[in-house]
């Protein structure tokens, strides 16, 4: 899915460069996750024309979250996520993570520093895909002289605030530039890492669980934090 358009959907007023921030872990646990029948359906929002949200309930009281985007050929391209409604502090959130994603066929480096004796690779995250990472940890004593790595694909979680009703949704993410000017300043204690994006390097949320819970309830309120949002519009 291209981030572009979920800006474009949800954002249309937003800066160039404010987009959602990227969690390691999720922000939800079996305690705390709901089902609100009301979100399964289509939503758009004012040029519905130009694609959507929509929402199907899946096992474990989670959703599928559908994302529509008309090409300018005239087709319709879906980009599908998977999407957990929590309660927590009294807001609601919505935790979504790719299900599935577009990966670059570039070349990727992890590095250890040679100087330092028994050094890990820093970096260990490099996004291969938006919302998707690839973790690289080690190197670590094998059997014998041999070494051994880790590597998995972790696909990252984004958080939105969410106001629902009948007929109307609004979605107001955890903003990236906030969260990290927050850091950089020492406004805010969150854990996190940075990870490689092509030549750049981002910081990620890297927090337990728990850790992000209490971080989000924290700073709900924080202006800045979460970004104003859109209103979209239940279609059927």
């Amino acid at each position: 899915m291209s981030k572009k358009w979920l800006l474009l959907l949800l954002l249309p007023v937003c800066i160039t460069g404010c987009v959602p921030v990227d969690s390691i872990n999720p922000l939800y646990t079996e305690k705390n996750v709901i089902f609100d029948p009301v979100l399964v359906g289509k939503w758009g929002g004012p040029n519905a024309d130009e694609g959507g949200l929509r929402f199907e309930r899946t096992d474990d009281d989670a959703y599928q979250m559908v994302m529509t985007e008309k090409k300018s050929s005239g087709w319709a391209k879906e980009s599908i996520f998977v999407a957990h409604l929590l309660s927590l502090g009294g807001e609601k959130y919505l935790d979504v993570e790719p299900r599935e994603f577009e990966a670059s066929s570039h070349l990727l480096l992890f590095r250890t520093d040679p100087s330092k004796k028994g050094s890990k690779f820093e970096p260990t995250l490099e996004r291969i895909g938006s919302g998707v990472y690839l973790e690289v940890l080690g190197p670590n004593p094998g059997k014998g002289t041999s070494q051994e790595l880790q590597v998995k694909v972790r696909p990252a979680h984004w958080i939105f605030k969410v106001y629902l009703s009948e007929k109307s949704l609004s979605l107001s993410y955890l903003d990236r530039e906030w969260v990290q000017e927050a850091i950089d300043k020492k406004l805010v204690q969150a854990r996190h890492m940075k990870a490689r994006d092509e030549n750049t390097l981002n910081w990620v949320l890297s927090g337990s669980t728990a850790d992000l819970q209490q971080f989000v309830v924290r700073h709900a309120d924080d202006p800045g934090a979460f970004d104003a949002g859109m209103a979209m519009s239940k279609i059927e």
